[in-house]
């Protein structure tokens, strides 16, 4: 009958794919089922020399073309750019609790629960470590948010609910904090007339970089997405995916992790003066600082309080370095805040001084 599948088939490819899976490459399927369907790699999943998994080259490409081709049968489209951020997980969670799901080969390498984290499953006893008041905030309001969603408190507010999307399915609110962190981490929205949120097989695997020359396709007019290399790509080069500029406290509250340190350090994004916290999607701008000696100094001052209170933060936690991957992540976030403040003071005051001259 449609929609069934045989549970013994099932349970007989499950031992098998568990006797192969260490004999074989992880994303063997993925792959497969990727051509299958149409696509085109010349990428495959690798892990550079510090232990980050990225995407690389197979072979030489030239610039202007095609390091692989998405059909739309294997993208995930998870809804519309301006429709509730709830659909996008809601979605997710409807492929995950579908046996027969044709996305099985996309849903068994994403990451398990606990192996991801960000602002939609970070636990509160971590929030001290970011010492602000606006992500705090931030990631209460959104994980309760999701809490009164699963109990149907504020239903009127949604484009969807979860009985409608998923079914009579017993979701817990770690199944939807899951499924939060894994679309808001891995969707790309189009900038396109269609507007849509689409979770990308194979193109999720590349790593962030702000300067990254590599561009997809339109995803309006045609049944798959391009992958284009921006330049000439040698054969075992890593292939990155721009985030776009990205402040250091957004890219590990929204996609778990840091990138990358700039040179020279720049303020995190509720440091800056232009942030705004009524809407911290327009993000911030990238020019320095720039006023009258009045300005500069009230400046200083404003930078100076922050940067004294995370000198002065005592950590409630404590935790020994390398035991726990989410408390280094945010210390390590804590100490790229404190460079970036000492930073723009000293340049503020440098500033400052020539003009006094």
């Amino acid at each position: 009958m449609r929609g069934k599948c045989l549970v013994a088939l099932l349970v007989l490819a499950c031992g098998i794919q568990q006797i192969w899976a260490a004999k074989k490459y992880e994303y063997e399927e993925l792959e497969r089922w990727v051509l299958d369907n149409g696509g085109m790699i010349k990428t495959k999943v690798d892990v550079s020399k510090n232990g980050i998994r990225g995407l690389y080259a197979k072979e030489a490409v030239k610039a202007g073309d095609y390091l692989a081709t998405i059909p739309s049968s294997v993208i995930l489209n998870a809804g519309s750019v301006h429709g509730d951020f709830m659909s996008p997980m809601m979605t997710l969670l409807r492929e995950m609790h579908t046996p027969c799901t044709r996305f099985k080969p996309y849903l068994d390498i994403m990451p398990k629960k606990g192996e991801i984290i960000n602002a939609c499953n970070l636990p509160y006893e971590y929030l001290p470590l970011l010492q602000s008041s606006y992500w705090d905030g931030f990631i209460r309001g959104w994980q309760s948010y999701m809490d009164q969603a699963l109990q149907g408190e504020v239903t009127r507010h949604m484009e969807y609910t979860f009985k409608e999307v998923v079914g009579n399915v017993n979701l817990t609110l770690d199944d939807v904090k899951h499924a939060c962190a894994l679309t808001s981490t891995r969707y790309v929205s189009t900038d396109s007339v269609r507007a849509r949120l689409i979770m990308v097989p194979i193109y999720d695997m590349a790593n962030h970089w702000h300067k990254c020359p590599h561009t997809i396709s339109v995803y309006d007019n045609a049944d798959e997405l391009h992958i284009i290399a921006g330049k000439d790509v040698e054969a075992g080069e890593e292939i990155c995916y721009p985030y776009g500029s990205m402040r250091d406290d957004y890219a590990v509250l929204h996609y778990g992790y840091l990138p990358e340190a700039q040179v020279p350090p720049r303020l995190l994004m509720i440091d800056r003066h232009d942030f705004n916290p009524e809407d911290h999607g327009k993000g911030v701008g990238e020019e320095d600082f720039s006023g009258t000696p009045e300005e500069v100094a009230a400046e200083v001052k404003r930078l100076q309080g922050i940067l004294d209170q995370v000198e002065d933060f005592t950590d409630p936690l404590k935790h020994p370095p390398g035991k726990d991957t989410l408390y280094d992540l945010l210390i390590s976030l804590r100490e790229r805040r404190r460079v970036a403040l000492k930073h723009e003071i000293g340049r503020l005051q440098a500033s400052s001084a020539k003009t006094e001259l």
